[in-house]
């Protein structure tokens, strides 16, 4: 039960972390597409 309690936390970091990772590519790419915008 406490080894299940530890999956279920570890997955829901991993989740967390995708999710943070495709914010800070969808940062970039708009940052990109901005800037070859203006230019």
């Amino acid at each position: 039960r406490y080894w299940h309690f530890v999956d279920y936390y570890h997955m829901n970091v991993i989740i967390w972390y995708w999710h943070f990772v495709d914010f800070m590519w969808l940062i970039v790419y708009g940052v990109v597409y901005v800037t070859l915008l203006l230019d």
